[in-house]
């Protein structure tokens, strides 16, 4: 029942392969990890399954599967910090313990970090903010015009492959330093 699920979710009625969603994606290799007896992969799998599906719903809209993911990746990696802070002042026989559990966690990372797209280049950021400069046709770039500039990257972007963070402090030294070539 569960993998002609799956098929429908893969193969449209035209016999097309329609692109997989994320959550198409987990559940298909949580089928085949489960058929291979590949247990741990199979519980990191089914535990992000579960995770978007519980977010699907109790919200509204649709939520970005990918945002589940990302949100997945920073609890590991916080469990990770946690168990390498209870290492310190602990006996040998701890320490062995913890960093089995480090491992695992590390291991079960690796397999959620398959699953995120890959986020843009610096370069192809670069080259975003010079376009959005050139378009809202801004010749003397000042730091006051950041906003501007991030609302219309967001626009274009995909959500899923940036760090809004980071593309902040991008868009910052480019307008800081007046840096870009805006003629093209």
């Amino acid at each position: 029942m569960l993998l002609r699920a799956i098929r429908r979710n893969i193969v449209t009625r035209s016999g097309n392969a329609a692109p997989l969603t994320l959550k198409a994606r987990l559940q298909k290799d949580m089928i085949t990890a489960l058929k291979t007896k590949d247990s741990g992969r199979a519980s990191v799998l089914k535990q992000v399954y579960a995770e978007i599906v519980k977010s699907e719903k109790l919200s509204s809209g649709r939520p970005s599967e990918v945002a589940v993911l990302q949100k997945c990746v920073q609890r590991w990696l916080s469990a990770i910090e946690e168990y390498r802070a209870l290492k310190e002042g602990r006996s040998d026989e701890q320490r062995l313990k913890l960093q089995d559990a480090i491992d695992r966690e590390t291991l079960e990372l690796a397999i959620l970090k398959e699953y995120l797209p890959l986020p843009y280049s610096h370069a192809e950021l670069s080259d975003a903010i010079n376009g959005v400069l050139r378009d809202l046709e801004i010749t003397h770039p000042a730091k006051e015009q950041s906003g501007r500039v991030m609302k219309r990257l967001l626009e274009t972007l995909d959500h899923d492959k940036i760090n809004k963070k980071e593309l902040a402090l991008m868009v910052s030294g480019i307008l800081d330093s007046g840096r870009q070539n805006i003629t093209g």
